[in-house]
C-alpha cells in the first residue's frame, strides 16, 4: 500500500503537469493567480450576490439565502487557487494529501456556479411572469 502511494506521488497527474512548467512560467502563473484570479473571484462573487439581491427584491421569491450562493463560488474558487499556489510553491514535491481537497474545491465551485446561474434564470423568469399583462375580458 505504501509503495502504491509513493508511486502515485511520483507519477501523479499533478506532478507530470507541473513538471511541464518551467520555473519562470510557474512564477507568472503564481503572479497571475494573486493579481487576477483571486481578485476576480471576489469581484464576481460580489456582483452576482448584488444581482441576486436586486432580483429577489423585484420577484415574488423571498428566499434571501440565495444571495449567498455566489459567495460560496468565490470561497471555493479562492480555496482552489490557494491549493494551486501551494502545489506550485512546493514543486517538485507535491503535497498529495491536498490533491483531493483541491479537486473537491473545484467541483464545489462549479456546483455553486450552476446553482447561481439557475437562481438568476429562475428569478428573471419569475419577474417576467409577474410583470406580464393580464388579459382583459
Amino acid at each position: 500500500m505504501v509503495a502504491a502511494c509513493e508511486e502515485f506521488e511520483k507519477d501523479s497527474i499533478v506532478s507530470m503537469t507541473l513538471a511541464q512548467y518551467l520555473e519562470k512560467v510557474r512564477y507568472v502563473y503564481l503572479l497571475s493567480t494573486f493579481l487576477i484570479d483571486i481578485p476576480y473571484a471576489v469581484i464576481y462573487g460580489f456582483v452576482y450576490a448584488v444581482l441576486i439581491n436586486f432580483l429577489l427584491r423585484k420577484s415574488s421569491v423571498k428566499i434571501s439565502f440565495l444571495m449567498f450562493l455566489p459567495l460560496l463560488i468565490s470561497i471555493f474558487d479562492v480555496l482552489e487557487n490557494i491549493f494551486t499556489v501551494n502545489f506550485l510553491l512546493s514543486y517538485p514535491e507535491i503535497p498529495v494529501r491536498f490533491v483531493p481537497l483541491a479537486s473537491i474545491s473545484n467541483r464545489l465551485k462549479w456546483l455553486f456556479a450552476v446553482l447561481t446561474l439557475l437562481t438568476v434564470s429562475v428569478l428573471i423568469i419569475n419577474i417576467m411572469y409577474k410583470s406580464r399583462k393580464k388579459p382583459e375580458f
